[in-house]
């Protein structure tokens, strides 16, 4: 079980947790500001290198949020909820060939400190059947995955 542990943070660390009805993920980004977190969640070219999808972006509320993957030949596609450049964005998403399945929330927030910035996501929600806790488990294996990536790509612009 989660409960009880302490989460001590490494330079660049990413945790990434499956609790209840959510995916959270933590990255800690030294020397990153809030904004060049952000701008890597709506900037194409930055979505490309971390990501590896091809992003369309309307970037207010109620704005497209689309990322096409060429390798696996699939789209997501959802509507940005909420976007402040310095260090929020929600948005909403869904595969486009599986209409089915429920729509996904993600929100990224991004607290400067003195010394970095600290990435939060959270991802969901799910409900308690088997397909719900099969997206959940693609999904944190998705930011276990892609966040280190994200991470790197944002380290390695550091002036």
């Amino acid at each position: 079980g989660s409960k009880g542990h302490t989460h001590v943070p490494v330079p660049g660390s990413v945790t990434v947790e499956h609790l209840g009805d959510q995916v959270r993920a933590h990255a800690q980004l030294p020397g990153v500001t809030a904004a060049q977190v952000m701008s890597a969640f709506v900037d194409a070219d930055q979505v490309s290198r971390w990501w590896g999808g091809e992003l369309q972006v309307e970037p207010w509320p109620g704005g497209c949020y689309a990322v096409h993957f060429p390798q696996q030949g699939r789209t997501m596609r959802g509507q940005i909820v909420d976007y402040r450049p310095e260090g929020a964005l929600t948005f909403t998403w869904n595969w486009e060939d599986l209409p089915d399945r429920p729509a996904r929330q993600v929100e990224v927030r991004a607290t400067e400190f003195t010394d970095g910035t600290e990435l939060q996501l959270v991802h969901g929600t799910y409900g308690d059947d088997d397909d719900e806790r099969a997206d959940a488990d693609s999904h944190r294996a998705g930011w276990v995955h892609f966040l280190p990536k994200l991470v790197s790509s944002l380290l390695s612009q550091r002036s």
